[in-house]
């Protein structure tokens, strides 16, 4: 009966748990695996870097925040994905977290990602 009763605290003992699990550490791991499509482009053409993610099912998240950077001019973030017409050349590095990232049911802890974006000009330049 005690065995019964031990196995069963301790099969509990995450139920009801809110506490966002960690990354899985080096290697592969969902959190590890989130990030933009390339934020490379040319100046006046049409640019669109996605959020993806490596999950074995179905993947969320609650929301994503620029925290650091600037967009480059012509591209908008709707939370999600960065689309638009870059008008200007040059490189951006922005600071994106992504919060509450869900792989099968399971919530991980916010993930910060950095996205480069490389946009060339395609006039000539005098140095």
């Amino acid at each position: 009966m005690r065995i019964s009763i031990l196995l069963f605290v301790l099969l509990c003992s995450g139920c009801g748990s809110s506490v966002p699990l960690e990354d899985a550490g080096p290697g592969f791991s969902f959190l590890s695996s989130i990030r933009f499509t390339s934020g490379h482009g040319w100046e006046g053409q049409y640019l669109r870097s996605r959020l993806t993610s490596r999950c074995n099912g179905d993947w969320s998240f609650g929301k994503a925040r620029i925290m650091q950077g600037e967009i480059p001019p012509g591209i908008i973030f709707d939370g999600e994905d960065f689309s638009g017409t870059p008008y200007d050349d040059g490189n951006w590095l922005l600071q994106v977290r992504i919060f509450e990232p869900e792989c099968n049911g399971v919530i991980y802890s916010d993930r910060d990602i950095w996205i480069n974006f490389s946009i060339k000009g395609d006039r000539k330049r005098n140095y």
